[in-house]
């Protein structure tokens, strides 16, 4: 089987697996690392294996789950549990601030035809599942590009997580700090995954709001 792992800068490490492979923020000799500085990330996040033409995958996190993305169903994985794949899978491992991808490409008894450009695992998934964004959610997005609306009024770049408190508790909102940043995470999250973007910062994100969403500020 094969295993791809994006970091969050693009680069793409693929690995050829006959047996099995770990994967995490210190995964050993012979693993994939990923979030190498992100201490939300388990040391050993998850181990991939294959037996024959069986492929597995298994929450070796204490504490993280883990999405399974297959071209049937979407599943969350606990911590200790193992799952039997069938066909290609998506897995994502949530990160502080960005969810890694860990795709598997099982083996197969016959080989199968290189994918086409823009016709990845990533892509055929997402495109079936573009969800509503959560309402609260956007207001925190709208108040985090006020600055992109409003320059005069609002300078410098975009917002901190204390001023779009101040901003949604002045629109009647009822909002700590924590639930700012969870909120503008999952929506980044959610976005990566419904629209088969990158958006490694909250740059990015407001700029894909923009101009990619057309969000706008009204009012």
């Amino acid at each position: 089987m094969r295993v791809a792992v994006t970091s969050p800068d693009g680069v793409v490490v693929e690995r050829e697996v006959t047996a099995s492979v770990t994967i995490g923020r210190r995964p050993g000799r012979g693993g994939i690392v990923i979030g190498k500085d992100d201490s939300t990330v388990s040391r050993v996040a998850l181990r991939v294996s294959q037996d024959g033409f069986k492929t597995s995958v298994e929450n070796l996190s204490r504490y993280t789950k883990l999405e399974i993305h297959s071209e049937a169903a979407v599943r969350s994985l606990l911590p200790g549990e193992s799952l039997g794949l069938v066909g290609d899978t998506l897995v994502v491992a949530p990160g502080d601030n960005y969810p890694y991808r860990i795709e598997i490409t099982s083996v197969r008894p016959a080989p199968r035809p290189r994918r086409p450009a823009g016709g990845t695992l990533t892509r055929r998934l997402v495109a079936r599942r573009r969800r509503p964004l959560n309402e609260q959610r956007q207001l925190a997005l709208v108040a985090l590009c006020l600055p992109r609306f409003d320059p005069r009024r609002f300078p410098g770049g975009l917002l901190t997580a204390p001023q779009v408190v101040e901003q949604l508790q002045l629109a009647g909102e009822t909002v700590t700090k924590k639930a700012v940043n969870n909120k503008l995470l999952r929506l980044r999250q959610q976005l990566c995954d419904d629209h088969g973007v990158f958006l490694g910062s909250r740059e990015e994100l407001a700029d894909f709001a923009i101009n990619g969403l057309n969000l706008g500020c009204h009012g």
